[in-house]
């Protein structure tokens, strides 16, 4: 019985897998018999917490054929964390879920770009997880972390989270808005990484006390992050919306050309472990604040804000749904959810060192934005951010 890398699935039920649910791969299947299936772990650190296969299929004809196994792992989840108890544990098995549940209830009503899934098991304990899926990178590649994404990537990304958004604002059921609450993101915080990453970032750039303090009290409070995520974005009037979660750079694949060079059309959105209901504008922040360059970003802020506006009122329209969603309060919004993204490329400094001074300069810029922010905001939303209430 083969098994696949350090896992527990195995090549029989991976093809009873394909079997099932890839057209592709049943056509092959019935034009040869199967030779061979090997696996590669091609993780590279782009996984966080998970081994990715690539498992090729050989056949008697000579065709192959490959797809993409996904397992989380909780060795590799202390080891990539620093840390590993019981709290982290459960955290983890629920990520893993929600992405399953993901690919299995929310993927198919989408008309968004995403890889084709064609198993997923949830995660308990010993009985293992994954996801199966299309082998994406046949037509679609990853950027590297310090590829700073131009005007065309940007609207892309724009443009088709107004298209998720506007999905979800439209469907009847929303049950979706208790079963993914922000809850996923209280562990994540409460640990001492982010803490411990701040003051290694400020020992190299001392001129940023003020905004690493600002950052510091963020974290320290549950309600402050909880503000930030959700309840600003509720209060000033913009519905509640369904959140990626972790969009930047390594979640976003992109259509390649003929010479297999990137192109600037959005081949896939990835990895939706981190999904849950929050503020419309909050991927977009993540996104911009990451993986974008800080002179680009802040040129661009506004014609991202606005296409994003458009898009969604343009696909509510067509769904016959009118919601009153302001401009001025979707700016509002993105400005409060980019506060808690600075603390998040701040966070990637210390993990990409190769990219050190890329990331450094994003990061210091955002911190910079951060204070900006801060001192033209109302004093009652400042205060809800920074002070224990």
């Amino acid at each position: 019985m083969q098994i696949i890398g350090e896992s527990t699935f195995t090549v029989g039920w991976l093809l009873k897998a394909l079997e099932k649910r890839d057209a592709t791969y049943v056509k092959l299947a019935e034009k040869s018999p199967v030779s061979q299936v090997r696996s590669a772990d091609i993780s590279g650190g782009q996984g966080f917490g998970s081994n990715v296969y690539q498992c090729l299929i050989s056949f008697e004809n000579e065709e192959t054929y490959s797809v993409m196994l996904k397992v989380p792992r909780a060795d590799k989840i202390a080891e990539e964390s620093k840390q590993h108890d019981d709290a982290d544990l459960a955290i983890a098995y629920d990520v893993h879920n929600r992405e399953c549940y993901f690919y299995e209830n929310f993927a198919p009503l989408l008309q968004i770009p995403l890889p084709k899934v064609y198993a997923t098991r949830e995660w308990y304990g010993k009985d293992e997880g994954c996801i199966l899926m299309e082998n994406m990178g046949r037509f679609a590649s990853t950027a590297k972390i310090q590829h700073g994404f131009g005007r065309e990537e940007i609207m892309a990304i724009a443009g088709y989270l107004a298209k998720l958004q506007a999905h979800f604002l439209c469907e009847p059921n929303e049950e979706w808005k208790e079963k993914f609450n922000g809850d996923v993101f209280n562990t994540v915080h409460a640990n001492r990484f982010f803490s411990d990453i701040l003051d290694m970032f400020l020992q190299k750039n001392p001129d940023h006390s003020v905004a690493v303090m600002v950052m510091k009290s963020l974290i320290k409070r549950q309600k402050s992050l909880d503000y930030v995520f959700t309840v600003h974005a509720r209060e000033i009037g913009l519905p509640v919306s369904f959140v990626h979660g972790d969009l930047w750079t390594h979640n976003v694949m992109w259509k390649v050309d003929d010479e297999g060079k990137p192109t600037t059309e959005l081949g896939a959105i990835l990895d939706w472990q981190m999904i849950h209901s929050g503020s419309p504008t909050f991927d977009l922040a993540r996104f911009m604040a990451i993986s974008v360059d800080s002179d680009v970003r802040r040129e661009l802020e506004p014609e991202a804000l606005a296409h994003f506006h458009r898009t969604l009122l343009s696909e509510l329209q067509k769904r016959d749904n009118i919601i009153e969603i302001k401009m001025n309060h979707l700016t509002e919004a993105y400005k409060i959810n980019f506060i808690h993204q600075a603390l998040h490329i701040v966070g990637l400094v210390e993990f990409f060192p190769d990219a050190r001074d890329v990331l450094e300069k994003r990061a210091t810029a955002a911190l910079a934005d951060v204070l900006k922010i801060l001192r033209y905001m109302p004093f009652e939303v400042t205060d809800r951010i920074l002070v224990d209430n």
